[in-house]
């Protein structure tokens, strides 16, 4: 059996992020196909470093290294820093020197080395000779690309032109270094292709999903007038969505159905989010649940809506998994295609849409069928099997 070493960002013990999720999913697969190690950074003030190390190693991990390590502030200091170093504003907060060397000391005992990030590929080195895998969770530019689109003030306008120039770069020259890049959707495979890494490097891999299909489901009938959404309160295009949402869509939806309830469901909540919930007792906000199945349960719709970002929305598939219906935008719903989803173009037709269906048990029954079958369809381990099984013959 080959031997891998998976290097990571971030610990994704708990799984609280779609990213993390789509990692846990991705490591706990590749354990039962190859000898793994893994390292990755982690907090000593947020994480209990025995737990973690315990967790990973239930998981079949062979060996753990942790680095301990802040991610450096989003702060002026620093974004002239990057400037001047010519790098990408995140990779500079992730630099590390302590990774760097211990990934360097231990690497040529590996077959493989699985990147599982755009972040983690500073920490390579470029003599290593053998297979580097690079797991691209989006195409990263593209999501600065439309935030500077969207925003309105010159000055952050011009160095966000600047900042997607040196994404753009150095996406392309990571890509390029690794011997092959996976992503988890059609439209970031062209999005890395326009960048210029070619086509034949990189292989579209669909996000593991587990089809959850349980049978004792609430009927939809039978669930109260609730919608809820989940979603990473740290990323700065969840608040900017989320905010828009409860301002701008919300109220017209509360008119038509005065009993309905809002659940927000995700760790840390900004008082920008929060403060909604003071008004408003049908805004019930969470904070974080680790068990989502409760709520999968009893509401009726799944709602995202997002101004920018890009790449799959693990937290969508995972709604899908346990049959909830969801209702999102052209950027929430970039990379999925099934009857089980709604697509709207405006903020009109978010909020009608959601009326309508909050009404409509029996559509809300049959798009619940229909998530099902998306899932174990098109998230299934077989095409990873087909991928990592030439992996092990080379």
């Amino acid at each position: 059996m080959k031997k891998l070493l998976f290097i990571t960002p971030r610990v994704p013990i708990p799984a609280i992020s779609g990213g993390l999720i789509g990692t846990l999913h991705s490591l706990k697969y590749l354990c039962k196909n190859f000898k793994v190690d893994y390292i990755s950074f982690y907090n000593e003030d947020e994480h209990n470093i025995n737990k973690i190390e315990k967790e990973l190693k239930l998981i079949g991990i062979n060996k753990v290294y942790l680095i301990n390590f802040v991610t450096k502030q989003r702060n002026l200091t620093n974004i002239l820093a990057a400037i001047q170093n010519n790098l990408p504003l995140s990779i500079f907060r992730n630099k590390s020197e302590e990774m760097y060397k211990q990934v360097k000391q231990i690497a040529n005992e590996y077959d493989i080395i699985y990147s599982d990030h755009w972040l983690s590929m500073q920490f390579i080195p470029d003599d290593y000779p053998k297979t580097v895998i690079l797991k691209e969770h989006n195409a990263e530019y593209v999501m600065w690309e439309r935030l500077e689109k969207q925003e309105r003030n010159l000055i952050k306008k011009v160095y966000l032109k600047q900042e997607v120039k040196k994404i753009k770069n150095y996406e392309c020259k990571i890509c390029n270094r690794a011997t092959k890049v996976l992503t988890v959707t059609e439209e970031d495979k062209n999005h890395l292709f326009r960048i210029g890494v070619p086509k034949q490097k990189i292989s579209m891999l669909p996000a593991i999903i587990i089809n959850n299909n349980p049978t004792n489901t609430t009927p939809f009938a039978e669930r109260e007038n609730s919608i809820m959404y989940v979603g990473t309160m740290s990323w700065d295009a969840n608040i900017d969505g989320l905010s828009y949402f409860l301002r701008n869509i919300y109220p017209d939806i509360k008119k038509h159905i005065p009993n309905i309830k809002f659940y927000i469901i995700g760790k840390n909540p900004p008082e920008l989010i929060k403060r909604y919930s003071y008004s408003d007792p049908s805004i019930i906000i969470t904070g974080f649940v680790e068990d989502l199945k409760e709520y999968y349960n009893k509401c009726k719709l799944f709602i995202v809506y997002l101004r920018y970002g890009s790449g799959i929305k693990i937290k969508i598939l995972e709604t899908l998994a346990m049959g909830l219906p969801v209702i999102s935008n052209n950027i929430g719903l970039e990379g999925i295609k099934t009857k089980a989803t709604i697509k709207c173009k405006t903020d009109i037709d978010f909020a009608n849409q959601i009326i309508s269906l909050l009404k409509d048990k029996n559509k809300l029954e049959q798009m619940s069928k229909y998530a099902y079958s998306y899932i174990e369809k098109n998230y299934s381990e077989e095409l990873y099997n087909k991928f990592f099984n030439m992996l092990q013959q080379t």
